[in-house]
């Protein structure tokens, strides 16, 4: 069930996985050429476009996690509980090729709220590895204008040692 049968650190799925941790930039000025590579690699798309704030996105990312039929309300534009979003976040997978959220103009979003997109953020790395230990392949790909974008470099997870595991030897 290998995600990958070779690392070759040239194609966009491998960066973006691996080295991006389900988080990957990329120039505007490439993104159509992107997407095309990606198509043509049996990746589905879904596009999260910010140009016009948060709210739309929280509103799309409703429908696209059929929110009400999973928790029995709608996922409201004015929602920014992370906490929600991070269990609710549950794409289906494609087995062959993947998922890519497409994302535009994520600088607006962090215009508006800073803590909101670092923790948005987290949350697509977060499930990107989980689906990768699955055999599937979903991560972000961002949009930006340059390398001087203010997303290049931000922050949005720190790493730690984890509490010790409870490791218990039991006889299957």
């Amino acid at each position: 069930m290998a995600v990958f049968e070779d690392l070759d650190w040239r194609r966009l799925d491998t960066f973006a996985l691996l080295a991006a941790r389900g988080v990957c930039s990329i120039e505007s000025s490439l993104a159509t050429a992107a997407a095309a590579w990606l198509v043509q690699n049996a990746f589905a798309m879904e596009r999260l476009d910010f140009s016009s704030g948060i709210g739309p996105v929280v509103e799309r990312l409703g429908r696209l996690l059929n929110w009400e039929q999973e928790f029995g309300y709608r996922l409201e534009p004015t929602s920014r509980n992370l906490a929600a979003l991070h269990d609710g976040f549950d794409f289906e997978v494609p087995p062959s090729g993947g998922l890519v959220l497409e994302v535009v103009c994520l600088e607006r979003a962090l215009e508006e709220d800073a803590s909101w997109t670092r923790g948005f953020l987290s949350i697509v790395s977060e499930h990107s590895l989980r689906a990768l230990a699955q055999g599937r392949r979903l991560f972000a790909l961002i949009q930006v204008r340059d390398h001087e974008s203010p997303l290049v470099g931000l922050p949005f997870e720190e790493l730690q040692v984890t509490y010790p595991f409870p490791f218990r030897d039991v006889a299957a």
